[in-house]
């Protein structure tokens, strides 16, 4: 045989080998894929493991701390500065004004000189006076003895009874004319002791209205005085709010024009009756100004404490839910949400806290988002 022969043989038996070997490594490994797939698949009849209870995680800002804290029920209310005491000083007889010897915006002490009138045709006036009185006592002088010697004739029989009652009439009519003239006199001497006007209270100068060489007539207006020391504001309070709104209690303001600065003063007065065309009442505010920082004029918003409780409990209103079994809170309490039945106070802040009389206690955490949580869940705080 030949070694061609040889190599032709060897190759036949060898392919003759090689594909029952494939086809029976193939069988192998389809037959370990498959039970690999029933090791993974669950036992027939068995129950199902169970899922692990889903938590929800809820943010800082959709719960809140229950703490102690001092609520103050607030009524807001706005109004214009204005002083209690201020005068306005008058002319009481009619002369020319000579001198003015403040301005605008000066301060004023009470009996310092502020107008002088001019004296002339006062002084004037009181000397023509004084000479008509003169001569009305000098007639009134002459009628008393006329009425004395008709007197004493009458009783005699020498003069009729209408001579005597003719000269008591006419004796009794220069009295009275005498009389109006010291009158007239009075009024005079008054007037020019009047003739300085002078600051009637401790204060400032708001306006002047009159200027020298002008003529003054009685009653004219001449400077306006207010004083700074103690200043009102005049609010409106809805009808609403003023059962709630007493004398004595603490007003709070903030004013215009002067930042944060914060004004305290106290409910003085309340107006019996609502304000023409409205459904408010006015509430005045005596504010002390003992800097002078405040002015007539200015514009004052703040608030009246209503009502005050230290050491409360309180929740915002937002967190307070209602169902047919009342109001209640959902708090977190052992990574679970509890609801928690709660009786509500009557005070609530501007804010929107409500005190809590019963319910819950400091440090209870209380669900104040509106979210759709329902007792028994499992729940938590993010970052806790």
């Amino acid at each position: 045989m030949t070694m061609t022969a040889i190599g032709v043989r060897a190759r036949a038996t060898a392919r003759h080998w090689l594909w029952p070997g494939l086809i029976a490594l193939a069988l192998v490994t389809g037959i370990a894929f498959v039970a690999w797939r029933l090791s993974l698949a669950p036992a027939t009849g068995a129950a199902p493991a169970p899922e692990p209870p889903r938590v929800i995680e809820l943010a800082a800002i959709e719960v809140s701390a229950v703490r102690r804290e001092t609520l103050r029920q607030l009524i807001p209310l706005a109004g214009s500065i204005r002083p209690v005491n201020e005068a306005l000083l008058r002319t009481e007889v009619a002369a020319r004004v000579r001198e003015v010897t403040v301005r605008e915006g000066e301060a004023v002490k009470r009996g310092e000189v502020l107008v002088r009138l001019d004296t002339r045709d006062l002084k004037a006036r009181l000397e023509e006076r004084q000479r008509a009185l003169d001569a009305a006592e000098a007639q009134l002088a002459h009628a008393e003895r006329v009425r004395a010697n008709t007197t004493a004739l009458e009783a005699r029989g020498y003069a009729a009874r209408t001579s005597m009652d003719k000269a008591d009439a006419e004796s009794r009519a220069l009295a009275a004319n005498a009389g109006q003239i010291k009158a007239q006199i009075d009024m005079a001497q008054k007037a020019l002791g009047e003739a300085d006007l002078v600051a009637p209270i401790d204060g400032w100068i708001a306006e002047r209205m009159i200027h020298p060489g002008e003529m003054a007539m009685n009653d004219t207006k001449l400077l306006t005085i207010v004083d700074l020391s103690l200043l009102e504001v005049m609010a409106t309070v809805p009808a609403s709010d003023i059962p709630r709104v007493a004398v004595g209690q603490t007003a709070d303001f903030t004013v215009e024009g002067l930042g944060d600065r914060l004004f305290t003063g106290r409910v003085q007065r309340i107006n019996p009756a609502t304000l023409a065309g409205s459904r408010s009442i006015a509430v005045h505010i005596v504010l002390p100004n003992p800097d002078g920082m405040l002015r007539t004029g200015m514009f004052a918003a703040g608030h009246i404490v209503a009502s005050e409780a230290a050491d409360a409990l309180a929740l915002p209103i937002d967190a307070i839910r209602r169902d047919a079994d009342g109001s209640h809170v959902l708090v977190i309490e052992a990574g679970h949400i509890r609801r928690r039945p709660v009786t509500l106070g009557t005070l609530t802040t501007l804010d929107g806290r409500v005190r809590i009389e019963r319910g819950i206690q400091p440090g209870d955490v209380v669900v104040t988002a509106p979210l759709r949580l329902e007792p028994g869940m499992a729940a938590r705080v993010g970052g806790q």
